[in-house]
């Protein structure tokens, strides 16, 4: 894959394509403000449009290189005979428990993976209110 001209490069890769794409290409912010009777409200969200994520990792996938994991029950939705339409492809370990020799076959970029990581955020609330100017000039304030 020539990631530069976003292309393959070798003649026969059968269905592999470049999927997905980690860069946030969407990136925005809003600003609000409101004011009524010396009581202000100030607000700021701020996110990314469109980014896409593959989840990686043990707690995804539900083993690692080792013997000793964490599974759930999500992981319970593997390949076998009985279960054709599964999420996770059909796990493959060694006798020892671990996948090492396996991790090819076990780990597959597919666009089945790929998840949406858009998000927006409240990023600053700010809550004020403004003293009457008698009040201020009373307690000797400027």
């Amino acid at each position: 894959i020539d990631r530069g001209d976003n292309r393959l490069v070798d003649g026969d890769m059968g269905d592999q394509t470049i999927i997905g794409n980690t860069t946030p290409r969407y990136q925005y912010t809003f600003n609000g403000y409101i004011s009524w009777k010396g009581l202000s409200l100030s607000v700021m969200f701020q996110g990314v449009g469109k980014r896409d994520w593959v989840a990686g990792g043990a707690y995804f996938w539900g083993f690692g290189p080792y013997a000793q994991v964490t599974v759930f029950k999500e992981h319970m939705d593997y390949w076998r005979p009985d279960n054709p339409g599964a999420y996770y492809p059909k796990p493959y370990i060694n006798s020892a428990g671990g996948v090492a020799p396996y991790q090819d076959k076990n780990i597959q970029r597919t666009d089945l993976y790929l998840q949406n990581a858009a998000y927006c955020r409240l990023k600053n609330l700010t809550l004020s209110y403004d003293l009457p100017n008698s009040w201020v000039h009373k307690a000797g304030l400027q």
